[in-house]
Parts: structure tokens; C-alpha cells; sequence
């Protein structure tokens, strides 16, 4: 599972949770990654697309704890 974050240039609150995640998440601008974008209606940064290889588990947005990002991550494996 893969766990890719989307930010917008320029985001603080995108660079603050890319320091907290640290190795958790493969990161990229939205612009490097449209084809992930398009997996998605949401329109907030971070944004966080949850993969199993090829396959599209879910998405979520916005800053919070590391532990509430677990939980939100574990949620899609769970299923």
C-alpha cells in the first residue's frame, strides 16, 4: 500500500504535515500528478490518496495528528 500526499506550492500547512509524516507518504505537487488528482473530488491540500498498486483505496484531506492520519490510513486497509 502506498499512501501519496498531494500539495499546492507555497502551503504551509502542506509542508508542516510532510515534516510529521515524514517517510510515510510519497509526496507531489498536484500539478506533477494530475492522474491521481483525477482519482478524486476532493479540492483541499494535503490531500492524501491511499493505493494498493494500481488500485484507488480512498482519499482524505487537511491537517491533523499523526495519530488521527493512522487511523485514517488503517481505515482503507481494513475493508
Amino acid at each position: 500500500m502506498t499512501v501519496y500526499m498531494l500539495s499546492m506550492p507555497g502551503c504551509g500547512t502542506c509542508a508542516m504535515m510532510s515534516r510529521l509524516l515524514g517517510d510515510r507518504v510519497e509526496r507531489a505537487l498536484v500539478t506533477e500528478r494530475p492522474d491521481l488528482l483525477a482519482l478524486t473530488d476532493i479540492q483541499a491540500a494535503p490531500m492524501y490518496i491511499v493505493m494498493d498498486g494500481d488500485t484507488y483505496l480512498g482519499a482524505f484531506a487537511g491537517a491533523m495528528p499523526v495519530s488521527l492520519w493512522e487511523l485514517r490510513v488503517a481505515a482503507y486497509t481494513k475493508r
